[in-house]
């Protein structure tokens, strides 16, 4: 069972037109299928978090305090809670992210990739389910650039595969084996990325970082 706490806040887009209210990962119990390993601390050293279900990442926010997990989280989302995950160094903007994601509740879920957090802002391409939009879109952040896909089953409260990749200057989303979406150029060039939700419970688990 993983407990923790992450206390710091961080800025959401400026095209979301919200603020990040504090990131919170609580306790759970997964499926019975599911067999985390869980730790977690609420603060890392000034040298950076460890690894992340052994990709060598962290899951962090803008300030400070920060969260090590390795398992199965959950996400809490007040109006735009979030986190956001740095990769290792050497950056790399070229690499496959691979989860699978529940929405348990609320509205909807986003992922940000190829992306960097400067100066309270996210720079960062996102893949974000969006009912009000009517299905699965591309956001730029911070300004919007989508392309939408109208499907809904991201949205039925059952797990989904997600694999993105990144190359060259193209992002590629495959939801459950198949292409959803595709987004070349936007000038996108940072290593990081992460989650969001918005009113609901993001559950995520099996997180690979990848070439």
């Amino acid at each position: 069972m993983l407990r923790t706490r992450v206390n710091a806040r961080v800025a959401a887009a400026a095209v979301l037109a919200a603020s990040c209210s504090p990131a919170r990962a609580q306790p759970w119990t997964p499926a019975a299928s599911v067999t985390p390993v869980a730790s977690a601390a609420d603060s890392c050293p000034p040298s950076g978090c460890s690894a992340l279900a052994d990709a060598g990442v962290g899951i962090v926010s803008s300030c400070a305090g920060a969260v090590e997990v390795k398992g199965d989280v959950r996400i809490l989302g007040g109006v735009g809670d979030c986190f956001f995950v740095v990769t290792p160094a050497p950056a790399a903007t070229d690499y496959t992210l691979e989860l699978d994601t529940r929405l348990a509740e609320g509205p909807g879920f986003g992922i940000w990739m190829r992306g960097s957090y400067d100066n309270g802002s996210v720079v960062s391409l996102g893949i974000q389910y969006d009912p009000g939009a009517g299905g699965l879109k591309f956001v730029h952040y911070p300004d919007t650039a989508s392309s939408l896909h109208f499907l809904n089953h991201a949205c039925d409260r059952e797990w989904h595969h997600w694999k993105l990749i990144g190359s060259s200057g193209t992002t590629r989303a495959l939801l459950d084996g198949v292409q959803v979406l595709e987004f070349s150029g936007g000038g996108v060039t940072g290593s990081q990325f992460g989650f969001r939700t918005w009113g609901g419970k993001f559950e995520l688990r099996k997180l690979q970082v990848g070439p």
